[in-house]
C-alpha cells in the first residue's frame, strides 16, 4: 500500500493540472459507482419471501431502473423514486413486508473494492506530482 497523499500535495496537483486531477477523479467515481451497481443489481440473493442482499428478483423492473450519475466531484447511485414508486417500500419494508435494503447491502459489500479504486486514484496523483 502506498503512502497517503497530503492536502498540500493535492493542492499542488490541482494547481499543476486541474484537468488531470479531474480526469483521474472521474475515473475513480465511475469505477466506484460501477462496483456499487454491480453488487446491488447483479448480486441478488433476495427472493420472494426471503432475505439477503441485492435487488429483489420478482419482476426485474426495479433492477432495470438503477442509475449512476457523476456531477463534478460527486457520484450518486440509486433508484429514482419517480421511476419505481415502490422502491422505498422494498428497501425500507412495511408493516407487512420485511425490509430488503439492497442499497445498504451494496454499499457495505463494495466498500473494499471502492477503497482500492480510491487508492489507485491517489497513487496516480502522487505519480503525477513526482514527475
Amino acid at each position: 500500500m502506498s503512502k497517503k497523499i497530503t492536502i498540500s500535495q493535492l493542492k499542488i496537483a490541482i494547481a499543476r493540472s486541474p484537468l488531470k486531477v479531474k480526469s483521474e477523479a472521474l475515473i475513480f467515481l465511475n469505477r466506484g459507482l460501477s462496483e456499487y451497481k454491480r453488487i446491488a443489481v447483479q448480486s441478488a440473493p433476495w427472493r420472494v419471501g426471503g432475505s439477503g442482499g441485492g435487488v429483489p428478483r420478482e419482476t426485474g423492473n426495479l433492477r432495470e431502473k438503477h442509475y449512476t450519475r457523476v456531477n463534478g466531484f460527486e457520484g450518486r447511485f440509486g433508484v429514482s423514486p419517480n421511476a419505481v414508486r415502490y422502491a422505498q417500500f422494498v428497501h425500507s419494508g412495511t408493516k407487512r413486508m420485511e425490509a430488503r435494503p439492497w442499497l445498504e447491502y451494496a454499499r457495505t459489500r463494495a466498500d473494499g473494492a471502492v477503497k482500492r479504486h480510491y487508492q489507485t486514484f491517489m497513487d496516480n496523483i502522487l505519480k503525477f506530482i513526482a514527475t
